[in-house]
């Protein structure tokens, strides 16, 4: 097991970054972005490997991550059926809900490791690129402008 997601919540306010979304799930890795503007680049990603379970929305606010406590797994594998054993680990997602009169809801992740990293990711082509800066493999479509 290897959570590393402490100084995420520091991190995400030195940058202005609020705004969080899964940007791709295949199973078994989970990757979500966080940007300030993701119409040109992401500034955030956070890697869930060995992910079993996930229950969070597509789009989601200022999230708060931490391992759920042992009772708290009890009641998560009692109300949603699904049972795990280390090395996984529940991880239970604070986070606003989509829709502002929900206010701030809990979502639930099960996974192996997670980690996140801090970096300039650009959606457009951009020359002299500074360390930690990268262009995404998937850019967007000039087309859908």
């Amino acid at each position: 097991m290897s959570i590393k997601l402490a100084g995420l919540e520091k991190v995400a306010q030195r940058l202005n970054v609020d705004e969080f979304k899964i940007k791709k799930f295949d199973s078994v890795r989970l990757t979500i972005c966080g940007s300030f503007d993701f119409c040109y680049y992401h500034q955030i990603e956070i890697h869930f490997d060995e992910v079993s379970y996930i229950d969070l929305p597509c789009i989601f606010w200022a999230p708060s991550f931490r391992e759920a406590s042992k009772s708290e797994i009890a009641v998560f594998q009692r109300s949603k059926g699904h049972h795990f054993e280390a090395p996984e680990v529940l991880l239970i997602m604070d986070a606003e809900s989509p829709t502002a009169s929900e206010g701030r809801l809990q979502y639930y992740i099960v996974c192996e490791s997670a980690h996140f990293i801090e970096g300039m990711v650009y959606y457009y082509e951009r020359e002299n690129l500074v360390e930690g800066e990268r262009i995404s493999i998937q850019r967007r479509d000039p087309s859908e402008d």
